[in-house]
Parts: C-alpha cells; structure tokens; sequence
C-alpha cells in the first residue's frame, strides 16, 4: 500500500503501511509519521495495531496503558461490526 495522509486533531500525519515496525511520531515533530508494520493482515489483530498508533496520534500524552487497552475495546467493536483492512 502506498503513504496516505490525514489530519488527527488538526494536525497532517502521513501513514506508511510498509513500515518495519509500528509507531507514531510525536505530533510536534515538523513532519509527523504514522508507520505501521508491513505484515499486517486483514486480521483483527492488525486492525488493532491500527487503532493504538492512531490513539496515540489523537493524544500523544496518554498512556501506553490506556492506549492499549482502549485500542483493543475498538479494536474488537470494529470486527464484530465487520470492518476489513483491505489494500488499495
């Protein structure tokens, strides 16, 4: 998949979904990135990775903790309700 971009909290992020690893750049930084692991899958477990880096992005000041946790809750509403990563 190609980088995309989107504002969260006002603020442009680029998305690289062929990362080697998942994170999120502190929204601060002149150029802010999203990456996200290059194995995810369509699987509920990738679209929670999705979800905590986007958390992050929305509140960078919050804890690993209840980024976590609270990805997982979304996480799991998201695929009962039958949202798919798909590649584009």
């Amino acid at each position: 998949m190609q980088p995309i971009r989107t504002r969260i909290n006002g603020k442009t992020y680029t998305i690289d979904p062929g990362a080697f690893h998942a994170l999120c750049d502190n929204p601060h930084d002149s150029e802010p990135a999203i990456m996200l692991a290059d194995g995810l899958q369509n699987t509920r477990s990738s679209l929670t990775y999705m979800v905590h880096e986007l958390l992050h992005a929305s509140d960078w000041n919050a804890s690993e903790e209840k980024v976590t946790k609270t990805a997982e809750d979304i996480g799991r509403v998201l695929w009962r309700q039958g949202f798919r990563l798909t590649s584009k």
